[in-house]
Formats: structure tokens, sequence, C-alpha cells
């Protein structure tokens, strides 16, 4: 069964298009120690004429413009489309060292993962959980890590790709008026009317 997916994979990867990886932020603005999610998708994997390329693993860094000792990775989950990771622990350990100098990705999927990416145009590599603990402006930036090539399709060969970066703002964090401040004034308004109404 695994000979005829392959097939199959290579009839669909003839004519592999240029794709596009993009990173995304769940909001624009940040709060100061807020934590942040970056997600990771890439796109354009069916061209014109309907053919599909079929990914087999990615090489690539996730990197930040500012200060990147100033992020604290929390947490760092696959997409459901690359479920079957071979290089799964490599990734965990580089991202194990806490600070956010780069989500430096080297993953390589098993032939299983056709069926999950069959007829799909677009799917997320994965995503990122960090803590943002500096101001300012930044952009997390996609780039190559030890290959020239980010993406790879089932024969091995690279894929052809665009990156589109993301642009967000950590600001000072918001301090809420303290509540009693706000039930010293509406009990101080209901006496003032109290006294309006007995005079």
């Amino acid at each position: 069964m695994k000979k005829l997916l392959l097939v199959i994979a290579a009839v669909f990867s003839i004519n592999a298009n240029a794709a596009v990886i993009t990173v995304t932020t769940d909001k624009s603005q940040y709060e100061l120690n807020e934590i942040i999610t970056a997600t990771v998708t890439v796109s354009d994997l069916i061209d014109g004429v309907g053919a599909q390329t079929l990914l087999s693993g990615f090489d690539l860094s996730l990197t930040s413009l500012f200060d990147n000792s100033e992020y604290v990775v929390n947490s760092v989950t696959f997409g459901t489309n690359i479920v079957d990771v071979t290089d799964a622990l490599a990734f965990e350990s580089v991202l194990g060292l806490g600070s956010f100098v780069g989500v430096v990705q080297l993953a390589s999927f098993i032939t299983d993962t056709f069926a999950l990416q069959a007829g799909l145009n677009s799917f997320e590599l994965f995503s990122v959980e960090f803590e943002a603990l500096t101001l300012g402006a930044d952009t997390l930036v996609i780039g190559p890590n030890s290959s020239p090539d980010l993406l790879s399709d089932f024969f091995g060969d690279g894929v052809a790709a665009l990156t589109v970066d993301a642009d967000y703002t950590v600001v000072a964090a918001t301090v809420p008026e303290p509540a009693t401040f706000g039930a010293v004034l509406l009990i101080l308004t209901f006496l003032l009317a109290v006294r309006r109404h007995q005079g």
C-alpha cells in the first residue's frame, strides 16, 4: 500500500509549484508578559492544473528581529497534517533551551502523512507559544536552517518557497482602576442622592 501511495505522490509532485510559508500571530498587539501564539503554515500547494506538491519535511528557523533572549518558549505543537514526525526529539531539544533563540526545525514525515495532505492547498506546520518580555515593535522571520531548501517533497528534493513574516507590537500592561475606588464612588453617589431626597 505504501508503494502505491509513493507512486501517487510522484504523480502529484511532478508539476511542483512554489509554496508559500507564512507565520502569523494570534493578535497584532500584546501586553508585556502576555503569551504570543505564532503559527507557521504552508500554502499554494496546488497549482493551476490541480497538481499538488506533497511535503515530506521542512528545515527552517523562526526567529525574532528583536533580542531573542527576551522571549521564553512555553510550548510547540506540530500541525495535525504532519503527525508522524521522525525528528521530533531534535525539535524539542532545540526548544528546550528556554530562550527564544530561534525555533530551528528539522522535521521529516513518513509516507503515512500522504493521506493527511491529499487534496489540501494549505496546512499548519507547527505553532509556538512564547512570552513577550520586551516592549516595542517586532517581526518574526522565517529563514533557512542548515539547508537552503525550506521544504522538501517525498523524493527529498527541495520545493521552491516564498516566505511571509509577521509584525506585532508589545505594549505596557494597562492598569485597571481598583474595584474599591468604583465601589466607594457608587456609595457616595447613593448617599448624596438619599440626602437630596430627604432634604
